[in-house]
C-alpha cells in the first residue's frame, strides 16, 4: 500500500533547518533548470527528502531531487506485481501524531484506517496474549494488568514513560542526553523479560533496527506519537497512485542518481559527485574585456606641404 502524499504548504515560518536530510546550499538565486546549479541539493526521495522539497519550495529555494532509485517513497513505496499482488518495500504503519505528517500531509485526503491500540504478544506455549492501552480502552485495564506479558511494575513504567513522553515539548525530547535504546530500556527499570517479549521486537519493526543502537531521542518521540494519535495504514486502493506528488517545477527531480561521495564545494566544481552522471556546474559569471581599440594609421601628409 501507499501513502499517496498530499503536501500542504507548510508555513513560509518554519525552520529548514529541523530536516534531518542532506542539502548542498547554494546561490539561493539561481534557476533550476537541469543546465543551471540549483539552490540546494536533496539527496534521497525517500519522505525526509519530499517533506524537504515542499519546505523549499514554500521558501521559493529552488532544488535539485536526487533518488538513487526508479522512483520516489523510499521505505513507504509499493511495487505492484502482475495478479494485483502489492509488496510493501517497509514498514508502512503511519503515526500520525509525528509533527511532520501533521504539517505537510492532508491526513483526511488519505483515508487512513487507525489500527486497535494494542498488541498481540506470543506467548512461550504458543498462545497469545491481548495487550491492550488502558488510555484509550479503559475496559481493558484490569485484563491488561493479568496478562502474562510484563510484571506489573513493567506496566507502570509503560504507563510513566508514555505520560512523560507525551507532556514533553518535542524540542525538550529532542534535545535531551541521548544513549541507544537498548541501554535506556534497562536503565528505565524495565525486566529483561519484558525487554525481550515486547519491546524489543515492537521497537525493532517501527526503527527498522533489531540491534536498538536507535537513539533514545527517538524513542521518547516514538513514544509520544503513540500516546497522542493513531497506528494507521491508508487503504489498498491508493496503491497503485504515486507515492508523492513533488513541489513544482518538474524538473526538479532526478532519478537513477546515486550520490557518491559529498566534497568541500568550489566555484568549479559541486559538492555532490555522482556515480555516473555529473551535476551541472555552477555558471561562472566572467567580465568581459572591452575590445581593444586599434590605434588610427599615422596621417600622412603631402609631400608638397
Amino acid at each position: 500500500m501507499n501513502l499517496n502524499l498530499l503536501f500542504h504548504s507548510p508555513p513560509s515560518s518554519y525552520p529548514l533547518r529541523n530536516y534531518a536530510v542532506a542539502v548542498a546550499a547554494a546561490s539561493s538565486s539561481s534557476s533550476s533548470s537541469s543546465s543551471s546549479f540549483p539552490g540546494a541539493v536533496i539527496v534521497g526521495g525517500g519522505l525526509s527528502g519530499l517533506g524537504a522539497a515542499a519546505h523549499l519550495a514554500s521558501h521559493s529555494v529552488p532544488f535539485l531531487l536526487l533518488e538513487a532509485s526508479d522512483g520516489v517513497g523510499g521505505r513507504v513505496r509499493t511495487d505492484a506485481l502482475d495478479g494485483g499482488f502489492l509488496l510493501d518495500r517497509g514498514f508502512h504503519i503511519l503515526l500520525t501524531a509525528f509533527p511532520e505528517c501533521r504539517r505537510l500531509l492532508d491526513l483526511p485526503a488519505l483515508g487512513l484506517r487507525p489500527f486497535y491500540p494494542g498488541a498481540l504478544v506470543r506467548l512461550p506455549d504458543r498462545r497469545f496474549a491481548l495487550v491492550s492501552d488502558p488510555f484509550r480502552r479503559p475496559l481493558r485495564l484490569l485484563p491488561s494488568l493479568l496478562s502474562p506479558v510484563g510484571s506489573l511494575p513493567d506496566k507502570l513504567l509503560v504507563a510513566l514513560a508514555r505520560l512523560r513522553s507525551a507532556a514533553s515539548p518535542d524540542a525538550l525530547l529532542l534535545s535531551a542526553p541521548e544513549s541507544p535504546t537498548s541501554l535506556l530500556l534497562p536503565r528505565l527499570g524495565f525486566s529483561p523479560d519484558f525487554v525481550a517479549r515486547f519491546l524489543r521486537p515492537f521497537l525493532a519493526g517501527i526503527f527498522f533496527d533489531p540491534d536498538l543502537s536507535t537513539s533514545s531521542r527517538l524513542f521518547h518521540l516514538v513514544f509520544k506519537a503513540l500516546a497522542l494519535g493513531d497506528n494507521a495504514l491508508p487503504p489498498p486502493a491508493s496503491a497503485p497512485s504515486p507515492p508523492a506528488r513533488l513541489p513544482p517545477p518538474p524538473d526538479s527531480l532526478r532519478l537513477r542518481s546515486p550520490v557518491s561521495s559529498l566534497r568541500p564545494a568550489s566555484p568549479r566544481r559541486h559538492p555532490l559527485r555522482l556515480r555516473r552522471r555529473r551535476l551541472p556546474r555552477p555558471r561562472r559569471h566572467r567580465r568581459r574585456r572591452p575590445a581593444r581599440r586599434r590605434a588610427p594609421p599615422p596621417l600622412r601628409l603631402p609631400s608638397h606641404l
